[in-house]
């Protein structure tokens, strides 16, 4: 073992739980590494269009001051769908619960402020393999070296070949999980005031059911950004 690249807990994944673990484990304290395949963190995610205040604010206390936030979702609304028909059932509250955002920013301003806490990131990097010693995880193997720690965390997604490649998941099954699409559509700020009767820091999210996904497990969705509207599927 190269004791030069040694750290005591690799973090593989740098979207926001894996920021959150390595943040979390850096002010306790202990050396972190947090890898990313990406070419910056966000760079590559999936995701529907809103963080919630609450989680945020246990890592990120002051995070509305400084986050690179779209609006602020104060209306939640569902819609129903039949094949020529729907109806729509909403709520309205002031209350701040979640924000819409652009994970290309949001999840930079994330590992900026995990640096400023001392987490070391390594972006670019794919790992391919986890390093074993007598059925222990000791280190991970990236397309350039070898790094090893005492404790390595998967925050690679729910298809982590790397699980994988350990045991600690089966293979997916097409009836456990969902395949998204979206698509994100610019938009004037004034436009999208107008349409979704929101101010210019207010924002609005519709949960869509039924209509071309009746008889399937499924569901739209609609956020509004700043100057767009992110829209999209999963079955």
């Amino acid at each position: 073992m190269n004791e030069e690249r040694k750290t005591q807990v690799i973090v593989v994944g740098a979207g926001p739980a894996g920021i959150a673990c390595a943040i979390t484990i850096a002010r306790a304290g202990k050396e972190v590494v947090l890898i990313e395949r990406g070419k910056f963190s966000g760079s590559k995610n999936v995701f529907g269009g809103a963080i919630y205040a609450q989680p945020t604010r246990e890592i990120f206390p002051d995070f509305e001051k400084s986050a690179p936030l779209e609006r602020r979702n104060i209306e939640h609304k569902f819609a129903l769908l039949g094949e020529d028909d729907g109806t729509v059932i909403s709520y309205r509250k002031n209350d701040t619960v979640s924000y819409s955002v652009i994970r290309g920013k949001f999840d930079r301003w994330m590992a900026e402020q995990a640096q400023k806490e001392g987490v070391i990131l390594v972006e670019e990097t794919v790992v391919r393999d986890l390093i074993l010693e007598n059925g222990t995880v000791v280190g991970v193997r990236t397309e350039i070296e070898d790094y090893y720690a005492d404790i390595v965390v998967l925050a690679d997604g729910v298809n982590s070949l790397l699980a994988k490649q350990i045991g600690l998941r089966a293979d997916l099954k097409p009836k456990d999980v969902a395949l998204s699409v979206k698509e994100v559509i610019k938009l004037p700020e004034e436009v999208i005031n107008e349409r979704f009767h929101v101010n210019s820091d207010e924002g609005c999210i519709y949960e869509i059911f039924g209509g071309s996904m009746s008889g399937m497990l499924g569901v739209g969705f609609l956020y509004t950004n700043k100057n767009s509207v992110s829209i999209g599927l999963g079955v």
